[in-house]
């Protein structure tokens, strides 16, 4: 059985007060007793936990005990913004599991994440741990400060309040800052800290010519020192010093 509730007045139409979130609209609720689900259209928006939901379109799953309704998954679909204190994140599409707190995101041309200082982004879908503030997502970037991460598989690390702390990353990666890109097959990247490691066929390239080739480099961006060890296979680290 479904029962529609239109739009009145400009007025949002609010529904079940007896819940553990609170699901608005401003054009109509579908409410589909049989699939214990509401469809929220027009202006959609979630309150829950300190974080807002907007989208075109949000449809609320729950379950039902003695007459309180405890939702426990959230599909929005269409302009999709996420925001909580100190984040942002921009989709098309979202499926929240409220019991385990992860967030799968895709997005069209792509996927955004804001929190802070650092913006990560896919085209792909990307998943987002509410709970551990962990993101992972495939073929991805993250900016942070004039820093731009970009790798086949990378997974973000976030502080509780979204401060942006740590991304490790694998497969063809490139770091980029304003004066050298560093390229190689795996890279830890300690924003805390200013410092990135880097493993496996790593080449710099700065923008005066100098090219540097090892096995490991330690980049501490905060001292300006750049620590290049020698490839375990050849026993040596190559430079090219152009005059």
């Amino acid at each position: 059985m479904r029962y529609i509730l239109l739009f009145l007045m400009m007025l949002p139409l609010t529904v079940f007060a007896k819940s553990n979130l609170e699901l608005t609209a401003q054009k109509a609720l579908e409410w589909e007793i049989g699939k214990q689900s509401v469809v929220a259209i027009g202006e959609a928006k979630v309150e829950y936990e300190g974080t807002t939901i907007r989208a075109e379109r949000i449809t609320g799953y729950y379950t039902e005990n003695d007459g309180n309704k405890n939702f426990y998954k959230l599909v929005a679909i269409g302009d999709v913004k996420i925001t909580s204190v100190g984040s942002v994140i921009e989709t098309q599409k979202l499926v929240y599991d409220l019991n385990t707190q992860v967030l799968t995101l895709t997005g069209d041309p792509w996927t955004r994440l804001t929190h802070e200082k650092a913006i990560l982004s896919s085209k792909y879908p990307l998943t987002f741990n509410n709970k551990t503030k962990q993101a992972v997502a495939k073929n991805a970037e993250i900016k942070h400060e004039t820093r731009v991460l970009t790798a086949p598989t990378l997974t973000a690390y976030f502080s509780q309040d979204n401060v942006f702390e740590k991304a490790i990353a694998a497969g063809n990666i490139t770091l980029k800052t304003d004066e050298e890109t560093l390229e190689s097959k795996a890279a830890v990247y300690d924003a805390k800290k200013g410092i990135a490691t880097l493993t496996d066929k790593v080449l710099l390239t700065r923008k005066d010519g100098t090219t540097l080739k090892g096995g490991k480099l330690i980049y501490d961006m905060k001292r300006g020192v750049t620590r290049l060890h020698a490839d375990p296979k050849t026993g040596k680290v190559i430079g090219i010093f152009e005059k």
